[in-house]
């Protein structure tokens, strides 16, 4: 069970490749007369469907071993079941991303969908996942079962704060907090008397200055900076935005200061022409500013885009055609386009600042097993902000508490 029909398509592609081959045992379940898999190659085979809004397929437990589904899919999957007397057959129910049950509009729906199963008492584990959960022994006790935490991570990630054209690293919040909380005391103070000196943090490295009038404003310099060097290293760049029009604009000059097409090897000039004639063939045609970025290894990512486009992007990402993706912030939870940096312009999405637990999703993102040896993830703020986002990096990541409250959503 997952939140986003993004995810839910590439986990149905993962499954599908990860029991390729595999048969089952022959004990197991016997296939009816009408499944959609008989005569099909497939008899003896694990069977994964995928289920997202809007989908016509119709099945029943006897036709799937996996199914992979948004939540309210999911839901209506286990309400069958439980009409039609199969609940039984639900063997593992695995909810991803478990924090969203304290999503104000879908949390509730994954709540009703557990307590039915626990209150069936059916012989069905129920796994729950999520790296933005500070309060899991509520729901290990609400889920009667026991809860691990794994601080492991595949690929170290180093953090850094972008300030004025300055790198300072940020290892941990608290690190962060103090180098906030110093920048914002030097402005206060006379720097060339010697005690304050040792006060002053030390940059982990400068961003050069631009002439180009475009990139002006230091924050948009570094942003730009940081994304090409990566790109140029031959390594992935994912940079978030708090708004479509910001993307675009960000995706246009981040472009605008890659290398040269004629300077790109032929064999990537080919594949990113191969990239536009496939967008080109989309219902909607080729996107205007698409057009102009692809060409130096740069598209983006948000909600104005259609599924087919966006996931051709993705896939253009993840094959290394595209270097740099820009998405929205919006956007960071319901996408998995890992990188080996991952730069953030900005923490606001509009006039607010971006949650705790969406900044933790973003920053997530860094950091691809099996093709970096780290991540990367770069705050890039303003003066105003500063205070505010060291803030942000210091602050807990809120509880989740029931939908079904009566000071929430209640029971109807």
């Amino acid at each position: 069970v997952l939140p986003y029909v993004a995810l839910v398509q590439e986990k149905l592609r993962w499954l599908r490749r990860v029991v390729e081959g595999v048969q089952k045992l022959k004990n197991t379940l016997e296939q009816p007369k009408h499944s959609m898999w008989r005569n099909s190659g497939q008899e003896g085979a694990i069977r994964v469907a995928g289920l997202v809004g809007g989908s016509k397929t119709k099945f029943s437990w006897l036709d799937v071993d996996v199914a992979v589904c948004t939540i309210e899919k999911a839901n209506a999957l286990v309400n069958a079941a439980i009409e039609d007397g199969t609940v039984g057959n639900i063997g593992v129910v695995v909810m991803d991303e478990l924090h969203m049950i304290n999503d104000d509009n879908r949390g509730y729906i994954l709540e009703l969908m557990a307590t039915k199963l626990l209150a069936l008492e059916q012989d069905c584990q129920i796994v729950g996942m999520s790296a933005t959960l500070p309060n899991a022994d509520v729901l290990a006790q609400w889920l009667n079962g026991n809860f691990y935490i794994s601080r492991y991570s595949p690929v170290p990630i180093e953090e850094f704060l972008v300030f004025d054209g300055k790198i300072y690293p940020a290892a941990t919040a608290n690190q962060f907090y103090k180098t906030a909380a110093q920048l914002n005391e030097e402005q206060d103070r006379d720097l060339t008397q010697a005690p304050f000196q040792k006060l002053r943090p030390v940059p982990h490295r400068l961003v050069q200055v631009s002439p180009h009038p475009e990139l002006k404003s230091p924050l948009v310099n570094a942003v730009v900076a940081l994304a090409v060097e990566t790109a140029l290293k031959g390594y992935g760049a994912l940079v978030f935005c708090s708004s479509r029009k910001g993307c675009e604009l960000d995706a246009t000059i981040i472009a605008q200061a890659m290398p040269a097409v004629e300077d790109t090897p032929p064999d990537l000039t080919e594949k990113r022409s191969d990239l536009l004639l496939e967008l080109r063939s989309c219902p909607t045609g080729l996107d205007s500013t698409l057009e102009k970025t692809v060409p130096f290894g740069v598209g983006f990512h948000h909600a104005g885009l259609t599924t087919e486009e966006r996931d051709i992007v993705a896939r253009a990402y993840d094959k290394g055609i595209l270097k740099v993706i820009v998405a929205t912030c919006s956007l960071s939870a319901g996408i998995n386009l890992p990188a080996r940096r991952v730069i953030l312009h900005g923490a606001r999405m509009g006039r607010d600042l971006v949650a705790p637990s969406m900044l933790r999703q973003m920053r997530g993102r860094a950091g691809r097993k099996g093709k970096d040896e780290i991540g990367e993830t770069f705050l890039c703020c303003q003066q105003s902000d500063l205070e505010e986002v060291a803030e942000l990096m210091e602050a807990d990541l809120p509880n989740v508490s029931s939908c079904l409250a009566p000071e929430k959503r209640g029971i109807e």
